[in-house]
């Protein structure tokens, strides 16, 4: 009779995602040597295609930029 072997892996995905508001931004530039005044815009644009293309979009309390990753890991 054949031997079966058996090998079993665990695999455990995770999600994470962060936000990043104006604030933080500033905080990061700040920490970095750039102290940027009040009435400076953080902004990000949009790629060509589609309706909001080429336009500033205001990085806010309201719009953050959304940062999101899966890690896996095998064992």
């Amino acid at each position: 009779m054949t031997n079966i072997k058996t090998v079993q892996h665990v695999t455990t995905t995770s999600k994470h995602t962060i936000e990043i508001h104006e604030e933080h931004l500033r905080k990061f530039l700040k920490a970095e040597g750039y102290d940027l005044p009040r009435e400076a815009e953080i902004v990000f644009r949009v790629p060509g295609g589609g309706d909001w293309s080429g336009l500033d979009i205001d990085i806010d309390l309201h719009n953050p930029i959304h940062i999101t990753w899966t890690e896996t890991n095998e064992s």
